[in-house]
């Protein structure tokens, strides 16, 4: 529903100059559109940073709750190190499945770019993505990647009981909704001229996505490297049912 309002409002391909960024500039209603965003945000971070501050500090001080700066303030700092082990498998895992959303958004936000009959069927991937629970992609990648010894799919168990196969696949599939859509949005702001100037010259879609896509667009393509390691890294339910012994993330 969100795509199907917002997609109108975007820049015409064959109108968009090769520099420009697209925003959405309500006619109407900004403040009120801020506000709720901003109400939004803190609701989201706001809060949740605020209470774990506070347990951070929280201690018992002559039989009573109390508060202590500097007793927060020492475990934040000490976490990092105490947590060294953690932060790297976690950035290990959650760094090679941005790139693996990164590369997959990136083809299919191409595709449905360059041939919109595909758009829905994107928004649809995304949606389904979006809308299954992390508990539940746990469930499913376990059942695709364990399998009995006298299966001959079993080289897919030592993968899921030896790598980090499983995290990285629970947390790429919660991190693509977000990454095709992106840059679906990025991509299909490339002016149309251009694209066909390039084919008539010989340049099939490969070409026109590595020669005229990706470095038109190389701060989108970063960008949603960035957004996708922070949601993989966050992702939690999921990741507890599929990580490997030895390998504790955060």
């Amino acid at each position: 529903l969100a795509l199907s309002a917002v997609a109108p409002q975007l820049p015409a391909a064959a109108a968009a100059s090769l520099d420009q960024s697209w925003a959405w500039r309500p006619p109407r209603g900004r403040r009120l559109i801020g506000l709720l965003t901003l109400t939004i945000a803190l609701l989201l971070f706001g809060i949740p940073l605020v209470s774990l501050v506070y347990k951070a500090g929280f201690r018992w001080n002559d039989g009573a709750p109390s508060f202590s700066a500097i007793k927060a303030a020492e475990l934040v700092l000490g976490s990092p190190w105490e947590f060294r082990r953690e932060w790297q498998w976690t950035l290990l895992s959650s760094g090679v499945a941005a790139t693996a959303t990164t590369l997959v958004a990136l083809l299919a936000g191409w595709l449905a770019a360059t041939r919109p009959i595909l758009l829905w069927l994107l928004a649809g991937v995304a949606g389904a993505l979006a809308s299954v629970p992390g508990p539940l992609l746990g469930v499913a990648t376990i059942r695709l990647l364990n399998h009995p010894p006298d299966s001959p799919a079993y080289w897919l168990t030592e993968l899921y009981d030896r790598t980090l196969l499983g995290p990285i696949l629970v947390q790429t599939m919660r991190a693509l909704p977000l990454a095709l859509l992106f840059m679906w949005s990025q991509l299909t702001t490339i002016p149309a001229g251009l694209r066909d100037a390039a084919r008539s010259e010989g340049a099939g879609w490969w070409t026109q996505l590595g020669r005229i896509a990706v470095p038109l667009r190389r701060r989108a393509v970063t960008g949603c490297w960035r957004a996708p390691l922070l949601i993989a890294a966050g992702e939690t339910s999921g990741v507890l049912l599929v990580s490997p012994p030895g390998a504790t993330l955060l």
